[in-house]
């Protein structure tokens, strides 16, 4: 992990309960897709609440990257793939498809980096409280649609097109 991540790495802030359930519905509503053929990586894990609900929602392979080694996970009793790792860094490759859930865990610079970095991916990118959502304005990726949750609003990106 670079020092510029160290630096610019948010608090950890827990997706609430309630808005975890209402993007799976909205998302497995807006875009029908084989939970089998998907990772659902978080990226920016913090205690891993986003990895239970993801595992709840019917996806076999979750992965946490967390950037804090003091983090105390929940998520373990779900078979997650907890890992402390830059999310500059992590093998996405790995996987053919992906589901990138992002809670704005860092600054507008590594978002530019991060954006570079899944360049190439199949999958979606769910962006919670997307704040730097001007460093993916100009990017590769297109937004498919923004979400009106209530406290947060919900923008979903198509990934590899």
């Amino acid at each position: 992990m670079t020092n510029l991540e160290k630096e610019q790495a948010y608090k950890n802030e827990a997706t609430p309960y309630a808005m975890s359930q209402k993007i799976h519905g909205c998302f497995d509503l807006l875009f029908p897709h084989n939970k089998d053929e998907y990772a659902w990586i978080d990226v920016g894990a913090g205690s891993g609440l986003a990895l239970v609900e993801a595992y709840n929602a019917g996806y076999k392979e979750t992965v946490g990257l967390e950037n804090n080694p003091d983090t105390t996970f929940i998520s373990h009793e779900v078979a997650a793939d907890i890992q402390y790792i830059s999310a500059l860094d992590y093998p996405y490759e790995h996987h053919k498809k992906v589901i990138l859930y992002l809670f704005n865990p860092f600054s507008d610079k590594v978002m530019e980096k991060f954006v570079e970095r899944i360049k190439g991916l199949e999958g979606f990118l769910i962006y919670l409280n997307p704040v730097h959502r001007q460093q993916l304005m100009f990017s590769h990726l297109k937004m498919s649609t923004l979400l009106d949750l209530g406290k947060f609003p919900c923008a979903i990106y198509r990934l590899g097109e």
